[in-house]
């Protein structure tokens, strides 16, 4: 390091140029031929932000300049040999300590006493006298601002959306130039400020790195406000600070004083605050905070916190002011997203009242062609019953006369014929005695549990046992008991008798979203289970002729409940089929 006390430069003293200069607000750096910075005054210090303290490594123009952006890096070899002068005017960075500023740079290459080139360089921190306009162009920059926040605000629909154009219209260098805003919404059932979103940098070395990549590639305010520029989310760190966070409007407060009257409030540190107020603002982690509320019509939608934490510039009451006149604008395009969702709700409601409708009138309309058909099919049936009978009479009676082997074969066969036929009669009458029923509201596991205890006899004749495994919660459906027992029965009777004759049913039930569903698991031996399975896909598939009558009433009573009949895998890979039946708060 170089004593900047005693070396020369052209044989005047260094300490007496750097007093001249700082008294003028100029800085003043020397940087050798690798480029390091070597030498400095107090003012270019501050720009540069390094001291005399400084790690080696980080007095490099490399390590500088990507923050402060001025691209000396790039030009350096050209300045030592001294082909062109660097000057830069009004480039507006930050460096690595946040600081934000407006910068005249002039460097230009000499030999120093050893007959070796090296950098001299002048810079300025222009930033007051640049942004101090008269206050014509002051007020028309700021009804500007105004401007194009409203009208960025206007084209947004979305919550969300409308957010992000709040806090980058607070936080932009373009806009108010705050260096970090915090939105909270109001509960009104709850009466409490909710933390929902976040924008700024969450230290000085990220502040210095996002502001020196927005300068590098300025837009003006309206880019930055459209959609395609504002990012779906902000910093992470920061809108996690207060992501959820809940404050309670109900105790007296300041910031409970100024949701209630919509008065905005600039606290600083010196101010005195009451307990819940200071909770609020170490939340947000700062103790100087301008605080405004949000309202459209007298009602309060939210709250924004401003701050300039990571610059340390006080909060002018202006400032607030403009702050206040674009959360009005916020408030308004948040009450009218709100209502927009509203509607949204509606439509989707009517939507599903209608479709809820509609499949009611077919149901409706099912049910009355299933109550005309169930009395068409009971007349019939009752009409072949008698035939029937007096056909088996006289087979009896055929029998009975001691035919020859051939007519005692062929008698045979039509009393089994016979008999078929009164076992299909049987289960249309079944079916017709069940329609005849009215829709009522069933309790799903009450209905497998007590219902059908009356099919004992039939799963003991068929050596099958039979476990119960029922939903502890309600499963509530709606539909016709007798219908349900009977397609339920039905296709138990089918697979105790023709599927798994001997074995361990397991009956459970449960929920399986909105829907109630039975779960008949088939516990075999482990070398008739691929046989099962094949039946079971066989009679689903309607292709088994002695199944389709009973299965085709059987799927026909699920659908018309709205339900159906499958088969999945049950428990330790055991064959199962499902019944499932919409439950009642969907049907």
């Amino acid at each position: 390091m170089f004593d900047i006390a005693t070396h020369e430069i052209n044989g005047l003293g260094v300490l007496a140029i750097k007093e001249s200069l700082d008294m003028i607000g100029v800085g003043v750096f020397r940087l050798n031929r690798e480029g390091y910075l070597i030498d400095f005054n107090e003012t270019g210090s501050g720009i540069l932000s390094i001291d005399h303290n400084t790690p080696w490594n980080d007095l490099h123009i490399s390590n500088v300049d990507r923050f402060l952006t001025l691209g000396l890096y790039e030009q350096l070899d050209d300045l030592m040999m001294e082909r062109t002068p660097f000057i830069k005017h009004q480039v507006k960075c930050s460096n690595r300590f946040g600081r934000y500023m407006v910068l005249n740079v002039c460097c230009v290459s000499q030999t120093n006493e050893n007959g070796g080139q090296e950098v001299i360089g002048l810079i300025q921190d222009i930033a007051d006298e640049y942004y101090s306009d008269s206050d014509e162009i002051r007020h028309r920059h700021e009804l500007q601002i105004l401007a194009d926040v409203a009208a960025a605000l206007s084209s947004s629909a979305e919550l969300s959306q409308i957010l992000q154009v709040i806090l980058t219209g607070a936080t932009a260098s373009q806009g108010l130039g705050f260096n970090r805003a915090f939105l909270f919404l109001y509960e009104e059932d709850t009466d409490c400020l909710i933390g929902h979103l976040a924008v700024g940098p969450s230290s000085p070395e990220e502040a210095g790195y996002i502001w020196g990549r927005l300068d590098s590639e300025p837009k003006s305010l309206t880019q930055l406000l459209e959609p395609n520029h504002i990012p779906e989310s902000k910093n992470d760190l920061l809108s996690d600070r207060i992501s959820g966070v809940i404050f309670d409007l109900k105790f007296d407060s300041i910031v409970s004083h100024t949701c209630r009257t919509g008065d905005w409030v600039n606290l600083t540190s010196d101010d005195s605050v009451d307990t819940h107020t200071a909770e609020f603002l170490d939340c947000l982690g700062t103790r100087n905070a301008a605080l405004v509320p949000l309202f459209s019509k007298g009602n309060l939608r939210g709250l924004l916190a401003a701050d300039n934490l990571i610059t340390g510039e006080p909060i002018v009451d202006d400032a607030v002011g403009l702050l206040q006149i674009l959360a009005n604008q916020a408030a308004v395009a948040i009450q009218r997203s709100r209502l927009l969702d509203n509607e949204r709700r509606r439509v989707e409601e009517l939507q599903r009242i209608n479709q809820q409708l509609a499949e009611t009138r077919e149901r409706a309309i099912q049910l009355e062609k299933m109550s005309a058909i169930g009395k068409l099919t009971e007349a019939i049936a009752h009409r072949f019953q008698n035939p029937l009978d007096i056909m088996g009479g006289f087979v009896s009676l055929l029998l009975q006369s001691q035919p020859t082997a051939e007519q005692q074969e062929y008698l045979n066969i039509v009393s089994t014929e016979i008999k078929r036929i009164e076992s299909v009669l049987h289960q249309v009458l079944e079916f017709s005695h069940a329609s005849s029923n009215d829709m009522e509201t069933i309790e799903f596991s009450q209905l497998i549990n007590t219902d059908l205890d009356p099919m004992h006899n039939m799963f003991w004749r068929s050596k099958i046992s039979i476990t119960r495994s029922l939903a502890q919660e309600s499963l509530t459906i709606r539909g016709n008991r007798e219908q349900l027992k009977h397609a339920i029965g039905q296709l138990l009777g089918l697979i105790t008798y023709d599927i798994m004759p001997s074995g361990n049913l397991v009956l459970r039930t449960e929920r399986v979203d909105s829907n109630a569903r039975l779960f008949i698991i088939m516990e075999c031996p482990r070398d008739h289970v691929q046989r099962i399975e094949r039946s079971l896909k066989q009679m689903l598939a309607e292709q088994s002729k002695s199944h389709y009558l009973p299965l085709l009433v059987t799927q026909e009573t699920f659908k018309f409940h709205g339900g159906s009949l499958g088969m999945t895998s049950g428990a330790e890979g055991y064959p199962c089929l499902y019944v499932e039946l919409p439950l009642i708060e969907n049907t």
